[in-house]
């Protein structure tokens, strides 16, 4: 029996696709990259309020969309579309920190903008923010690119460039580092590892190409 067509029942044809298929549709097909934005948007805002703090996490969340889709052309076979998106990423915030760091401006990270908001209390979070803070540079990377933008170890490898083995050592290092703190709740943990999002941010429109 021939396939339904699934736009005779309403329903996105796109929705179907794989990221990267989407991706390289994306430069000469804008629906294909507000799909992919729709996907990515709520996870990217998260990642960068709990970096920067949510006053900071839109124009940064933007600013990402809009370098991706002015690359789009770039995204080529064989790819993974979050290591390729977190890499854009990664470069915002780290010229958004070089720019607060001429500024002197305090971080005001969201401690709220979690993975688990309704497993750990107010203060646990405050702890756990701090103690991240304190990790070296290479292991709070992992633990924000594992946990926060719920990437695999695959693709942090691509974004990092560091084997998928030194990023598992590194993230067993910074666990056993944050260990302490779990104690207050037996579950958190276990609950953090399933990399859930802290839900949606400020409802955001898709960048347009300038």
């Amino acid at each position: 029996m021939p396939e339904r067509d699934p736009q005779l029942n309403g329903a996105d044809p796109l929705e179907s696709r794989s990221d990267e298929e989407l991706a390289l549709l994306a430069a000469s097909d804008r629906t294909a990259f507000r799909t992919l934005y729709r996907r990515y948007v709520d996870r990217m805002f998260s990642f960068f309020a709990w970096k920067f703090g949510r006053d900071d996490a839109p124009d940064l969340t933007s600013e990402v969309f809009v370098r991706a889709l002015k690359a789009a052309s770039q995204f080529g076979e064989g790819r993974s579309w979050p290591a390729w998106l977190y890499g854009i990423a990664r470069n915002v915030a780290s010229e958004h920190l070089r720019k607060r760091n001429r500024r002197q401006r305090p971080l005001e990270p969201d401690v709220t903008a979690h993975p688990d908001d309704d497993l750990v209390d107010d203060e646990l979070r405050r702890e756990v923010r701090l103690a991240i803070e304190k990790l070296p540079e290479r292991q709070r990377e992992v633990v924000e690119l594992r946990f926060w933008a719920d990437l695999s170890y695959r693709d942090i490898s691509a974004v990092t460039g560091r084997s998928e083995t030194a990023l598992r050592a590194q993230l067993h290092r910074a666990v056993v580092s944050l260990r302490p703190l779990f104690e207050e709740s037996s579950n958190y943990e276990n609950d953090i590892q399933t990399n859930r999002d802290s839900g949606p941010g400020p409802a955001r429109s898709v960048p347009e190409q300038g």
